[in-house]
């Protein structure tokens, strides 16, 4: 875990609001365009902030606690439950391409509520049911991290109301080599993935 306190470090340190000079030219501005945002996100709980770094582009940095779980039965082994509390930092760099669209349509844009394409760099650690190429099972807690791109859509009501859904392409992999039963080390490696998330919360500023 320590090697990844300065990349949370930055994460925190990104957070800090920004000048008075900057939220001026941001609320004085007739132009559409991103904004920063400050949310409180429920489902998947944590901290999220979004920071423009140019014309309809973000940088939104995530950190949360996601949830993993499972159940299974069988007549050979009976039943078997887990679940499992996995932090998680998150990077996005959102690029959102309907901004103007949605603007001359009339629809809300203030918050950043429009459509995005992003890369992401996500990492945590993770506490599940990793069963490698030989079919054993992983069940101690690992490093692992995730990147991709993702469409996705961002919604922030006047209600204070926020929800985020995307989907996409990735890669998932673990920096650690995998020990089975018998004593034997072998690399297990990562795989392709389709993540999806939904975040539903409140922004606050």
């Amino acid at each position: 875990m320590q090697k990844f306190l300065p990349f949370l470090t930055l994460c925190l340190l990104a957070m800090l609001p920004g000048t008075a000079q900057e939220r001026a030219l941001s609320e004085t501005s007739s132009e559409a365009d991103v904004e920063q945002v400050f949310k409180l996100t429920i489902l998947s709980p944590g901290i999220g902030y979004e920071v423009p770094v140019g014309k309809f582009q973000t940088v939104f940095l995530h950190g949360y606690v996601g949830f993993n779980g499972g159940y299974s039965y069988s007549d050979a082994m009976g039943s078997s439950s887990y679940f499992y509390l996995e932090p998680t930092a998150s990077v996005e760099y959102r690029y959102y391409y309907n901004f103007e669209k949605r603007q001359e349509n009339g629809k809300r844009i203030a918050k950043n509520s429009a459509n995005y394409l992003s890369p992401f760099f996500r990492t945590g650690i993770a506490r599940r049911y990793w069963v490698n190429e030989s079919g054993y099972v992983e069940h101690n807690g690992r490093a692992v991290h995730s990147v991709g791109a993702v469409w996705g859509l961002q919604r922030n009501y006047k209600s204070h109301f926020s929800l985020d859904l995307n989907i996409g392409a990735g890669y998932i992999f673990k920096e650690k080599p995998f020990t089975d039963m018998h004593g034997n080390t072998e690399e297990n490696g990562g795989r392709f993935t389709i993540p999806g998330r939904l975040s539903i919360g409140f922004w606050l500023n």
